[in-house]
């Protein structure tokens, strides 16, 4: 009776193996950034190349906020 139930609990995982590559399979054919985003980001890009300006980016930016721990310093005496 045990040999009946493991064989079953491992046939879920093939099953559940299997549903989960089919699933990420379709998921990954989704495009990263649609294509209308895409264009507009490009303008956008363009626009600030012609007129001098930086382009802005939406990400925000966490360059010098992070220290080092406090074990990591240096100690000057």
């Amino acid at each position: 009776m045990k040999k009946v139930c493991r064989s079953v609990t491992f046939a879920g995982w093939i099953l559940l193996a299997a549903a989960l590559f089919i699933a990420g399979s379709l998921l990954g054919l989704f495009p990263k950034t649609l294509p209308a985003t895409a264009v507009r980001n490009m303008i956008a890009a363009e626009k600030a190349k012609l007129s001098g300006d930086l382009p802005h980016d939406d990400k925000p930016s966490f360059s010098g906020k992070w220290r080092p721990p406090v074990s990591t310093r240096q100690c000057h005496e």
